[in-house]
């Protein structure tokens, strides 16, 4: 059994575009559209978050609506995260992507998914993670 997983483990991190994307560090970032434009769009949100220097504490007990434009609603989630992990437009081209569990790398995605994941668009933002709420359950057996 551990050898057939094993196999599985390796054929997929051969032939899926793999990514190794650190909750701590990055923030999943979605574009509303494919392409170049929606990812340089994403980028300059987030430099010009950086360059603000904004304190998280500022939203206790004040939440941004979830209709709220892109730049309030990620200051809101970046939490000192310096890097976005995007869904570039390699990811979009690839038929499976594979975020794989690998401890001797640290590559694991065991986190809040709703301070973790990012939609530019807010109604992706909401109707995602109101799926995952209602029907997505961990079993650990």
């Amino acid at each position: 059994k551990n050898y057939a997983l094993t196999k599985l483990k390796e054929y997929l991190r051969r032939v899926t575009d793999v990514r190794n994307w650190k909750p701590r560090q990055c923030l999943a970032t979605i574009p509303a559209s494919t392409g170049p434009d929606g990812i340089a769009n994403l980028k300059q949100i987030h430099s010009d978050l950086l360059q603000e220097n904004i304190d998280s504490a500022q939203f206790v007990g004040k939440p941004t609506p979830v209709n709220a434009t892109t730049k309030e609603r990620m200051s809101e989630v970046l939490n000192k995260r310096e890097n976005l992990c995007l869904y570039d437009e390699e990811m979009q081209q690839a038929p499976v992507v594979h975020f794989m569990c690998y401890h001797k790398e640290n590559a694991r995605l065991l986190t809040h998914f709703y301070l973790f994941l990012f939609f530019e668009d807010w109604r992706h933002d909401l109707w995602t993670k109101r799926f995952v709420r209602d029907h997505l359950r961990y079993v650990d057996e």
